[in-house]
């Protein structure tokens, strides 16, 4: 044996290969056991992903026992004996060894194209949106192809097989194919596939509504599988230091196989087995500590991203703004919340859900059109736009265009502002992402909105722009509508069908406020405890479809829409009026939620911002009944969470009644609220 050879092969020794291939046989089973129990604490479902990576995991096992044997029965990583005159003998050591790398080859090679797969599969996971869906899934079938045609190759590099441990390597040639090349291919497209894999989730997350720092921080955790890419870059290595060995010392190499081979099956077993870890390394966060978790950022995101392939919502999170059948969006994804019990959040939850249709236990929005008496009450009991309201809206218009022949009513929740605008514009399009919500609308509608005049469209906000021509528009609305989509798409959407100096008006409000500074002071918080409670039960209470979605909502509320950004070269006379700031805008909260809330302002210069106090301005007047109906119908779910036999509710409700003055006596309330009005240019 050279000098160089002992230099470069000594590592790789039967001692070595024997201890590696009981560890690393060991520790997948761990890993993939812990993969389980994360999804056990956190409540997930098992996936395809999941048992796809058992499958990986017995093969894994299979070419470690494989690796032991062919060490143990099969001399590798020792001396390969020889004949008293230097001559190659075929022992049976020698061919119990190359049926063991014969084996561990087709182990190994099909069992990379599984754990890649694994990967993609768990991303789908994460990000089911249409472009998405279609790459990986190119993705998926190039990758099975791979590993089919290299498992094929390994199967087949001989023919018959058994010349592959009845001759020796140098009498390869007849019969064989040229194995050197062949495996040094493998590794080099293995190692690229890896790249390319682990790669695939990075352009959906750098579209993500969020900070760079913590995109980095979601990649960072998402790349946690690359620890594969340093044992595929060492494989690659070990391949070429023995080609490169065998072009200069062929004699020496075939005089003793048994020792220069070892590196590259040794490196091939344990890629396998750095594989199956990576990829469960992602799933492992439910068990990590409270503390660990809750210290950085990244933990108030890590929970679901909720998105679909399907068309159907402007919302793109699941929970209180979840649509009924289907969510979908083009770029901006959703990080966010905590168990109800504020333990890590399982990164394997890290979803965007592609249900078309979401169970209705998980469905926080369910209700059907035919329920009247629901939509009675969500109609009574919303805070009434008044006529100096829209008026604001008007003005801003007509300081811009002299147009009105079509408004655009985006979400338009039972028909309220579709009915105003029809009352200024000759046609107003009615837009929701739900055919009930669309049955509910036409049916208070039609009365007073003739066919004629309105029509129609079942799409989501970002949307729009696939079913109505460009530059058709001369007013857009939505009201409580932003916090719920990606704004920037849907401001794209907008801009796209408005006229040259059409408008954009949109609002939200929050919760009701005594006008009374005595009785603000006496029962707001009653009111405050009331809304925390309700959407405590809602948001923690629920399954994990419904409580993945509420980030990025409560950040936006809090942010009293300054995340809303313009630019400039799209948008001017921008205007962002406030009302009554000293009130409550979310409806939810970190006290409700669990996580800390993050304010964004994306306010540019040159935009114009007014803060009013005016108790009047919007206002009903309400007893203690009529409060508590608002409540039960303030969104769907609230009808389950409000009364019931909930001690803790009657007794915050009985406690407000006497605050009010008793049953029956009446009280005005105001709203916090803001609007936006832009200008398209």
């Amino acid at each position: 044996m050279s000098s160089e050879s002992s230099r470069v092969f000594t590592q790789y020794s039967k001692p070595v290969i024997v201890g590696a291939g009981i560890t690393f046989t060991i520790l997948p089973m761990i890993v993939v056991g812990l993969r389980f129990y994360a999804r056990r604490l956190s409540r997930t479902p098992v996936g395809i992903d999941d048992w796809s990576i058992v499958v990986a995991l017995v093969l894994c096992t299979a070419s470690g026992v494989v690796e032991i044997l062919a060490a143990e029965i099969g001399g590798l990583g020792s001396q390969q004996p020889q004949g008293p005159h230097g001559e190659l003998l075929h022992t049976q050591t020698l061919t119990n060894y190359e049926k063991c790398r014969y084996v561990n080859l087709i182990i190994t090679t099909l069992n990379h194209g599984i754990v890649k797969i694994s990967i993609v599969l768990f991303y789908r996971r994460l990000f089911i949106v249409k472009p998405f869906m279609i790459v990986s899934g190119v993705m998926i079938a190039f990758v099975a192809s791979w590993a089919i045609a290299f498992t094929s190759a390994m199967a087949a590099q001989c023919h018959p097989p058994a010349y592959f441990w009845e001759a020796f390597e140098i009498d390869y040639a007849p019969r064989c194919l040229n194995v050197q090349v062949l495996y040094q291919a493998l590794a080099i497209s293995d190692l690229i596939l890896d790249v390319l894999v682990l790669a695939l989730p990075i352009p959906m997350v750098a579209s993500l509504h969020l900070p760079w720092k913590t995109k980095i921080q979601v990649i960072d955790i998402l790349m946690l599988g690359s620890v594969v890419l340093g044992s595929g870059i060492a494989r690659v290595t070990s391949f070429y230091q023995v080609v490169n060995f065998t072009k200069h010392h062929a004699q020496a190499y075939f005089e003793d196989t048994l020792w220069y081979t070892a590196g590259p099956l040794f490196w091939s077993f344990l890629e396998n087995a750095v594989a199956i870890i990576g990829a469960c390394l992602p799933t492992l966060a439910p068990l990590w500590t409270k503390k660990q978790w809750q210290s950085s950022k990244i933990g108030s995101y890590l929970k679901g991203l909720r998105k679909s392939s399907t068309s159907g919502s402007y919302n793109d999170l699941e929970g209180p703004y979840q649509n009924k059948d289907s969510v979908e969006d083009a770029s901006s994804r959703h990080l966010v919340g905590l168990d109800s019990d504020q333990s890590l959040p399982p990164l394997v939850s890290i979803s965007i859900y592609n249900g078309s249709k979401l169970p209705d236990s998980e469905n926080f929005w369910k209700v059907a059109a035919s329920d009247t008496s629901f939509w009675d009450a969500y109609v009574s009991t919303r805070p009434h736009y008044s006529p100096s309201f829209y008026s604001l809206l008007y003005a801003h218009h007509a300081a811009h265009s002299t147009t009105y022949e079509t408004a655009h009513d985006v979400g338009r929740g039972a028909g309220q502002v579709a009915a105003e605008l029809a009352a200024h514009f000759g046609h107003v399009v009615a837009t929701d992402s739900d055919a009930d919500h669309l049955s509910v609308a036409k049916r208070r509608l039609s009365p007073t909105f003739p066919t004629s005049r309105g029509t129609y469209t079942h799409s989501k906000a970002e949307d729009l722009a696939q079913h109505h021509p460009a530059g058709s528009v001369d007013m857009v609305a939505a009201a409580e509508v932003m916090v719920l989509t990606d704004a920037a798409s849907a401001l794209v959407s907008f801009a796209k069908i408005l006229k040259p100096g059409g408008t954009l008006a949109t609002w939200f409000f929050g919760r009701p406020t005594f006008s009374d500074a005595d009785l603000f002071a006496k029962g707001q918080g009653l009111i405050d405890q009331i809304m925390i409670h309700n959407w405590t039960k809602v948001i923690r209470g629920g399954g994990p479809l419904r409580r993945w979605g509420y980030k990025r909502c409560a950040d936006g509320m809090e942010s009293w829409l300054d995340f809303v950004e313009f630019p400039t070269d799209t948008w001017k006379d921008v205007q962002r009026i406030k009302w009554n700031t000293h009130s409550t805008l979310p409806f939810f909260g970190k006290e409700a939620c669990g996580w800390d809330i993050e304010t964004v302002s994306n306010v540019k210069e040159g935009e114009k911002v007014v803060v009013k106090e005016d108790p009047d301005f919007w206002s009903n007047r309400w007893d203690v009944a009529a409060l508590k109906a608002y409540f039960s119908v303030l969104f769907p779910g609230f009808r389950e969470a409000v009364g019931h036999g909930d001690e803790e509710i009657d007794r915050l409700f009985k406690e407000l009644g006497e605050v009010m003055g008793g049953e029956g006596v009446v009280r005005q309330f105001t709203w916090p609220y803001v609007l936006l009005l832009a200008t398209r240019r």
